[in-house]
């Protein structure tokens, strides 16, 4: 169990900078209300 919960965490890691990169760069843009949504959800 503990493998799952380390791939799912790096995955979650990697999501949210990629999410964050988006929202940096695209901050009054449809990308980061989109990135906003996944964030959330």
């Amino acid at each position: 169990m503990e493998y799952f919960t380390i791939v799912l965490s790096i995955q979650h890691t990697a999501r949210t900078k990629h999410c964050l990169v988006y929202y940096y760069f695209a901050h009054h843009m449809f990308l980061s209300r989109c990135c906003g949504r996944i964030t959330i959800s």
